[in-house]
């Protein structure tokens, strides 16, 4: 179909190597760094600020401190790596996190405390942690699309509509508020493998080769940290049906779909990549057509 077509290798090496220079230049700034892939991390620079008068400038100007730590992280990881960086800064992970979609694809985005609450409420309820699929849909089928639509409501009306937990999380992150505890390593609590760039299938006989394959990498990463379990999960993502162009990532990303999660359990605790794709196979893909 595509005599012509340059195919571009996947190049695991150089990716480490790239994570390992960003890493670096991260600690560089502080130690309290929370990993969250290779090439995103939190970084809690409060001790850079309130320390001793030796971290802020001459005029105890901490904001200007703290722009200037960003931009010279951008930099740094620049230099070291050769690619662009961007990074937001907020008063939590939250706020961090939101800023940063804020200053993508190469900037930097700082959302001050005071300017939390106004943020916030011109963001789509989309954009907060924990809105997936399923409770995307629930607040759309009650009207509620804007985070500012939360706030007309109390957190009980919300619990009892999405549970105790995320009713009330949710609530608060509509204030802009992040309870979620700093762990500098948290707990590993699964061992998994995904893969959506440059994936395309037609045919059911694909799918399942490539589920094998992955389901085989996931038994390697359990053999190597010595593990084994009975749940698992598997997270499958389809295109959105006749969407336009336009939604797409470029030529090889997967764009917007819809993420579709399974979960399946085993009779006995295993890392045995056979038993996992079976498990995998098994589920029901009538469910999962269109």
């Amino acid at each position: 179909l595509c005599p012509g077509v340059v195919t571009a290798p996947y190049e695991f090496r150089k990716y480490t190597d790239a994570a390992l220079k960003l890493y670096k230049c991260v600690f560089a700034i502080t130690p309290h760094v929370q990993g969250v892939s290779c090439d995103e991390c939190f970084l809690d620079i409060s001790a850079c600020i309130i320390d001793t008068g030796r971290s802020l400038d001459a005029k105890g100007d901490d904001d200007a401190h703290v722009d200037a730590l960003a931009e010279t992280l951008r930099e740094n990881i620049r230099k070291e790596t050769g690619c662009v960086a961007s990074i937001g800064c907020g008063h939590n992970r939250l706020m961090a996190r939101l800023a940063t979609k804020k200053a993508k694809p190469n900037g930097y985005y700082r959302v001050h405390p005071k300017d939390a609450q106004g943020y916030l409420s011109s963001l789509p309820v989309a954009e907060l942690p924990g809105v997936g699929y399923r409770t995307r849909t629930k607040l759309e089928k009650l009207g509620v699309t804007e985070i500012a639509q939360i706030l007309q409501k109390r957190p009980s009306h919300w619990q009892d509509i999405l549970g105790r937990k995320l009713g009330q999380t949710l609530y608060d992150y509509a204030r802009g508020i992040d309870k979620r505890k700093w762990e500098r390593r948290p707990t590993r609590k699964s061992v998994g493998a995904q893969l959506s760039w440059g994936v395309r299938f037609q045919t059911h006989e694909e799918v399942a080769v490539f589920l094998r394959k992955l389901s085989s990498e996931v038994a390697n990463r359990m053999q190597r940290y010595g593990v084994k379990g009975r749940s698992i999960s598997f997270k499958l993502w389809r295109a959105v049906k006749n969407a336009p162009d336009s939604w797409r990532k470029g030529h090889v990303g997967h764009g917007v779909c819809d993420i579709i999660n399974r979960t399946a359990t085993t009779k006995q605790p295993t890392r045995e990549a056979a038993t996992i794709a079976e498990t995998v196979l098994q589920v029901r893909w009538r469910k999962i057509q269109r």
